[in-house]
């Protein structure tokens, strides 16, 4: 019904000069959808003031009405392209005057759980990236196409929303920061399986999508009118950081049903935990908290376990905030589980004994796109010691990657096995007694896998009867693209066998890998036969090659070329690169090499350009004097790469 919209909605975002990314065409798209929703909610709610014989008193006022600017009609209901402001005109009136007036209903609502103090907080977090009126006159007449009257055409756009998430987190590295996988999502919910009458919780709430899927849940089956108003206003609970990520959430969450959203724009870490009061904590907390990222030190002293970590702050908080008999499914780094440094020991301590951690699930790589970590789902319920843990080692039988992600159906014997903590192949148990008290180590290990293949010798013969030499001895723990341990040999072993699948020989990689675009889509590829950047760091410590260009490693593999240093790389190609160029264009050229030995071939990436100039020049304004117009700045900063990866680089 309305997909092929949302596709010309994205074909008028992509030619408009303000916006460049997934993420800025999901941001614009929330926003004009997000007025077009309300329009349709004060249309229907004046219907129902109607229906009742009473007046009904609009929200927003007549001039920046959705008809009053975006969608003028005329008589008949034909759109009246007379009377549309569009071109300079539009742009001013969105910038300096609706802005401002939807951004002042935050201070005049009667609350923060009320819908007019959601609209102050999405206008006070959003900006119009919009440079022409024409394009923007474009896209609002698409979205006026959209409509919210009846639940067929609500629960499409909701599937269409969420797919533009889905697209936004698999756009870069950072996908989990917007979207976590709605199979696993579903399959968290059923676990823990929230009732009616209960309050859900998300810390980190990003897109919202667990709240959203438990909304989902509860609505099955027959509601009264009473179940229903407890589902609207007092049964999701939210906080998320980021101003595009809250704006997201909000829109996902009305799209699903929740008119008037509770979801609050802040850091959660900044809650000091001793101030967590019973009248705060909830009964199911639902959350994928960001990893990795360092925390501050004023943020640390919230905490009784401190640490960098952020995970391992939000799992705190959590258990913080669950009632006695409250029930919790988190996701983390599985890391989580063996780590020997001080606060994850003590995290671990503080989790099994304050509850009862009855089931971890162990996800395969690529069950995040664009992550390059391994994670687990902690499921666990507050108020009881831990007596004994179940555990399932998720394995899809695949590699899992953007054309093949993770479905309903590769998680359904995990929750049909977890009902009474069945054992098979991919299940166990651990007794608590059976726990290391000093270290608390939780680590997966099947005892019901089967054997796993001995090691080979440190020179590795492959298919093609040339020697490698790999390090077994590594710190690093080994992972097949669906999730099991492996051998080093194992591993070199499998990645051969991949590759001629993405290039059939020398000369063509280095093509591909010589120009930006084409190293990109070589690198997705590798990503969904299950190696993302984690896997291919493994694989340069696996050949001792930390220091090369990853073009060299996988030509080590696929080919048995010795790989050089990025150093002797620039060396050997430094006269060939600057023979076309002349003095501005070889000190930036300079520049740009400098960070590719020091950083290595990421900076190469188109994204960076911007970055490199802005370092090197400090505005855009002076690079284009030293060097050129963009287009012949772009060309310079591609073309170069040519030379780098040429043959003679290897002579």
């Amino acid at each position: 019904m309305f997909e092929q919209t949302f596709k010309n909605i994205d074909d008028v975002l992509w030619k408009e000069a303000g916006c460049t990314t997934e993420l800025d065409y999901t941001e614009q798209t929330s926003w004009m959808l997000f007025l077009k929703y309300l329009d349709d909610l004060e249309q229907e709610r004046a219907m129902e003031a109607e229906l009742v014989g009473k007046p009904y008193d609009f929200l927003i006022d007549e001039p920046h009405r959705w008809a009053g600017w975006a969608a003028p009609k005329q008589a008949d209901g034909s759109f009246d392209h007379d009377n549309a402001v569009t071109g300079d005109d539009l742009i001013e009136f969105v910038n300096d005057d609706l802005f401002v007036y939807l951004e002042g209903f935050r201070e005049r609502a009667s609350g923060p759980d009320t819908i007019q103090y959601k609209i102050g907080a999405v206008f006070s977090e959003i900006k119009n990236r919009f440079q022409s009126g024409y394009s923007l006159r474009d896209a609002l007449e698409l979205i006026d196409e959209l409509r919210f009257g009846s639940q067929e055409e609500k629960h499409e756009l909701s599937h269409l929303y969420e797919a533009k998430i889905r697209n936004m987190g698999n756009a870069g590295r950072n996908g989990g920061e917007y979207y976590t996988p709605r199979p696993l999502i579903r399959a968290m919910v059923k676990v823990t399986d929230p009732k009616i009458g209960e309050t859900v919780y998300d810390g980190a709430c990003g897109s919202a999508g667990f709240l959203c899927e438990s909304y989902v849940h509860l609505r099955e089956g027959k509601l009264t009118t009473k179940q229903l108003e407890q589902l609207q206003g007092h049964t999701f609970f939210g906080k998320e950081k980021k101003s595009l990520a809250y704006i997201i959430g909000i829109m996902n969450m009305i799209l699903h049903g929740i008119e008037a959203p509770n979801i609050v724009h802040t850091n959660t870490l900044t809650e000091n935990l001793a101030d967590i009061q019973e009248k705060d904590r909830f009964d199911v907390i639902l959350a994928n908290p960001p990893f990795g990222g360092k925390e501050r030190k004023e943020i640390q002293q919230n905490f009784p376990v401190k640490t960098g970590e952020t995970a391992f702050l939000f799992l705190q908080h959590f258990i913080k905030s669950l009632k006695a008999g409250g029930r919790g499914a988190v996701v983390i780094k599985n890391t989580f589980l063996s780590n020997s440094d001080n606060a994850s020991k003590a995290l671990r301590k503080e989790l099994l004994e304050s509850c009862n951690l009855h089931t971890v699930l162990d996800c395969p790589s690529g069950t995040f796109l664009g992550a390059g970590v391994k994670t687990v789902v902690l499921f666990f319920e507050k108020g009881s010691a831990t007596r004994k843990t179940w555990f399932y080692q998720l394995d899809p039988g695949r590699n899992m990657g953007k054309t093949n992600p993770l479905n309903d159906d590769d998680l359904a014997e995990f929750i049909e096995l977890q009902k009474d903590f069945s054992e098979s192949e991919k299940s166990w148990s651990v007794d608590a007694s059976d726990v290391d008290e000093d270290t608390f180590d939780l680590s997966v290990k099947n005892p019901n896998a089967p054997e796993e293949a001995p090691l080979r010798s440190p020179e590795e013969i492959l298919a093609d009867g040339k020697e490698r030499t790999i390090q077994h001895m590594m710190v690093t723990s080994f992972w097949s693209p669906d999730g099991t341990p492996m051998a080093a040999a194992q591993f070199m072993e499998q990645l051969f066998g991949e590759l001629p699948a993405l290039f059939k020989d020398e000369d063509e990689l280095r093509n591909l890998w010589s120009r930006p675009d084409t190293r990109q889509k070589l690198l997705e590829g590798l990503e969904e036969k299950g190696y993302g950047r984690e896997q291919l760091t493994e694989l340069m410590q696996l050949v001792s090659a930390e220091k090369s260009d990853l073009f060299d490693v996988l030509a080590y593999v696929a080919f048995a070329l010795a790989p050089m240093s990025r150093e002797d790389r620039v060396i050997a190609t430094r006269n060939r690169i600057f023979a076309p160029y002349e003095g501005e264009q070889q000190e930036f050229l300079a520049f740009v090499l400098d960070h590719y030995v020091q950083q290595g071939v990421d900076e190469l990436a188109e994204s960076k350009l911007p970055q490199l100039l802005n370092l090197k020049y400090r505005a855009t304004a002076d690079a284009v004097a030293a060097l050129g117009d963009p287009g012949a700045i772009r060309q310079l900063f591609i073309g170069f790469q040519h030379h780098l990866y040429a043959p003679q680089a290897v002579a």
